[in-house]
C-alpha cells in the first residue's frame, strides 16, 4: 500500500540571494528529494515540471520553483547560469533538503549540468532528457525547422532563437511559430501544451538565449560528473538531435541512456507511461534509505 501523500501547494516565497523565489514542496518531508528545474526563459515557469513529477510524490519529495525572472518569482539581477545555479543551491540549503536528485530537460538540462558541475557534493543523482552538453546551432535549428514546410517569418524565427525578441508580443508570436513547428516535427506533440502560459518577460528570454548561444558548452567537463545519471532522448528530436544527446551518455561515466523510438522533444508528454517507468527504475537505484533520509532532514 502506498503511503499517504501530503501536499504543500500554497504559494510560498523565499528570499534567495536577494530575490523572492516562488517554490512548492510536494510529498512527505523526509523522503529522498527530486529538485526539478524548468527551462530558463521569460515565458516558462515551474507548472509544467510540477505536472511531470507529481506522480512521483508517492515515494519522493518533489520541490519545484520558478527561476528568477520567470513566473511568480521576482525579476531582479541577472538570470545567468551561474546565478540560477547559486539560487538552486541556496534554496536547497534553506529547505534542508540534503543531497538531491536533480532533473531537467532541454534548457533546464543545461542548467542541471551547470548546477552539478558547480555544486557536485549537493547532488545524489541526475535525470536528463531531451538535452545536450551544448546548445543547438541556429543553422541546424533553421535547417530542421524548414523540414516542416511552413510559411514562417524567418526573421522572427532567428530573433526568437538568438535572443533578439523586440518585446513580449514578439516573444509570444515566436512561441506560436514554435508550436506550429512542433505540431508537425514532433510525432506525438499536443499543440495546446503552451496555452496556459501566463508570464511574458522578453528581456529574460533574450538574456538566456544569448548566453546559450554564446559558445556555452560543458562537453569537456562531463567526465567530472560521477553520480548516477539517466539520459533519455527521442530519435525524432528536431530541436536537440539525438547525436547531441548521446554525447551525455558517452561523456558521463556513470550514466545509462534510453532512446525513445518515434519520439520528438517532449518525451514526458509523448510517452508518459514509458517515461515514468524508466524514471522510477532509475530512482530506485539512487534512492536514500528511509532512515538516512529522515536523519538528513
Amino acid at each position: 500500500m502506498r503511503r499517504q501523500v501530503h501536499w504543500r501547494t500554497s504559494l510560498v516565497l523565499a528570499t534567495v540571494n536577494g530575490c523572492r523565489i516562488f517554490f512548492e514542496r510536494m510529498g512527505l518531508k523526509g523522503l529522498t528529494t527530486i529538485l526539478t528545474l524548468h527551462s530558463p526563459g521569460g515565458s516558462v515557469d515551474s507548472r509544467y515540471v510540477k505536472t511531470i513529477f507529481r506522480p512521483f510524490c508517492d515515494d519522493y519529495q518533489v520541490v519545484v520553483f520558478d527561476l528568477r525572472g520567470c513566473g511568480r518569482s521576482e525579476d531582479v539581477g541577472s538570470p545567468s547560469f551561474a546565478q540560477l545555479s547559486a539560487d538552486a543551491e541556496m534554496l536547497r540549503k534553506k529547505l534542508r533538503l540534503g543531497q538531491v536528485i536533480v532533473a531537467g530537460s532541454s534548457g533546464a538540462g543545461y542548467l542541471a549540468l551547470e548546477y552539478i558541475l558547480r555544486y557536485p557534493a549537493s547532488v545524489r543523482g541526475l535525470i536528463l532528457w531531451s538535452t545536450a552538453p551544448a546548445h543547438t546551432s541556429l543553422v541546424t535549428l533553421k535547417k530542421n525547422a524548414k523540414g516542416a514546410a511552413l510559411a514562417l517569418d524567418w526573421d522572427r524565427f532567428e530573433r526568437y532563437w538568438s535572443g533578439r525578441c523586440k518585446g513580449n508580443a514578439d516573444l509570444r508570436r515566436g512561441i506560436l511559430d514554435f508550436n506550429r513547428l512542433n505540431a508537425i516535427l514532433s510525432p506525438n506533440y499536443s499543440p495546446g501544451r503552451d496555452r496556459a502560459k501566463r508570464y511574458w518577460r522578453y528581456p529574460t528570454h533574450n538574456y538566456v538565449m544569448q548566453e546559450q548561444n554564446d559558445d556555452w558548452g560543458v562537453e569537456s567537463k562531463l567526465k567530472e560528473i560521477r553520480v548516477p545519471t539517466l539520459v533519455m532522448h527521442g530519435d525524432q528530436d528536431w530541436i536537440i538531435p539525438l547525436e547531441e544527446g548521446r554525447k551525455l551518455g558517452t561523456g558521463i561515466s556513470n550514466s545509462k541512456m534510453h532512446v525513445f523510438e518515434g519520439c520528438g522533444h517532449w518525451l514526458h508528454a509523448e510517452r508518459p507511461r514509458e517515461f515514468e517507468s524508466i524514471v522510477r527504475q532509475f530512482l530506485g537505484r539512487v534512492k536514500v534509505p528511509a532512515d538516512r533520509a529522515s536523519a538528513a532532514h
